[in-house]
């Protein structure tokens, strides 16, 4: 099954759906952490397992025996790893922790982004660099979906638009390269230009080049030789779908569309219950127990829908969570 076009359906991205929300019985304020970010520090090496903060535990003496062994960690990792070189300088975890003793302890989510950041400078040293990959990588999804649907149009466009010499070879030379891997589908490319060749000859007047005309068919094509030089009959691949094979791709899309977005329901019916019950459970929340139960689910709701507001007009974690289901979408397929 080719890949999914990477258009999604239009209204129905979510806001927080792009991964799950981890509910954590921290001290009230880190609210809900996104799987996505821990996603980023999968991986064997022990730098990347340091950068996860395990938030189930509390405590001073654990939390300073997490951050000692971190320290132990880091500097090792560095010490056995060259990293990249970067434009800018990065402090050790045991210099920010010499200068500030308790700063991931006030604010542990800062190491996170911290070993982070250091993955993703591992890959791409610059936002100019991560802002080129991103473009190339959405440059050749079009592509890559153009040419897998069977368009080639989309490909040809983009070659000859960066190099028209670059487009003049890939032509003269794609046929010679089809025969070498795959005779066959050579023939079916190369069968349209020998029957239109045979029936411009069998139209000429003079009647030795329709003889030619023939014979060259009976050649090429055998016993369909004749049908084929008078337009009786075609042995060119039709490559336009027929209204049934129209009708069967629109009616699949559909199908696609509707569970995907049943999917999507799922999902942010989830991640509401999950909010719902943190928000409610929430020492701030209610912290007198005054509230009655139907004001509790409204003001709850209340809250929600501003978390949502908010994320909604947040470009960089809207850009995220697209990104996310754009590629849920392609694997759902």
């Amino acid at each position: 099954m080719p890949p999914l076009s990477v258009t999604e359906v239009p209204g129905e991205t979510s806001s927080v759906t792009g991964g799950e929300v981890k509910q954590s019985k921290t001290a009230e304020g880190q609210g809900p952490k996104y799987n996505e970010d821990a996603n980023l520090l999968e991986g064997d090496d022990d730098e990347t397992d340091a950068g996860v903060l395990d938030t189930e535990e509390t405590g001073d003496t654990k939390e300073d025996k997490r951050l000692e062994e971190d320290t132990e960690d880091q500097d090792k990792t560095e010490q056995e790893e060259e990293l990249p070189k970067i434009a800018f300088d990065r402090p050790t975890i045991t210099e920010i922790k010499a200068k500030y003793p308790d700063f991931f302890k006030d604010f542990p989510q800062m190491k996170e982004s911290y070993f982070r950041e250091i993955k993703f400078t591992q890959l791409f040293p610059t936002f100019e660099d991560a802002q080129e990959a991103f473009n190339e990588n959405e440059a050749f999804t079009t592509l890559s979906d153009s040419v897998l649907t069977g368009d080639p149009a989309a490909l040809l466009e983009s070659i000859g638009k960066t190099d028209t010499k670059a487009l003049e070879v890939f032509s003269t030379s794609f046929l010679p390269t089809l025969y070498k891997k795959n005779p066959e589908l050579y023939s079916q490319a190369m069968t349209p230009v020998f029957q239109n060749l045979i029936r411009s000859l069998y139209a000429d007047k003079d009647e030795n080049t329709r003889n030619a005309a023939l014979l060259l068919s009976d050649y090429i094509f055998g016993s369909d030789g004749e049908a084929v030089a008078k337009g009786q009959k075609s042995l060119a691949r039709n490559t336009q779908p027929s209204e049934e094979q129209k009708r069967i791709k629109d009616q699949r899309e559909q199908n696609l569309t509707t569970a995907f977005r049943t999917a999507v329901g799922r999902v942010e019916n989830g991640i509401n219950r999950s909010l719902e019950t943190m928000i409610s459970k929430s020492v701030s929340f209610d912290p007198n127990k005054v509230f009655s139960p139907a004001l509790r689910r409204l003001g709850t709701k209340e809250v929600i829908q501003k978390v949502m507001s908010q994320l909604e007009h947040d470009a960089g974690h809207m850009s995220v969570m697209q990104a996310r289901w754009k590629r849920a979408r392609w694997i759902y397929q």
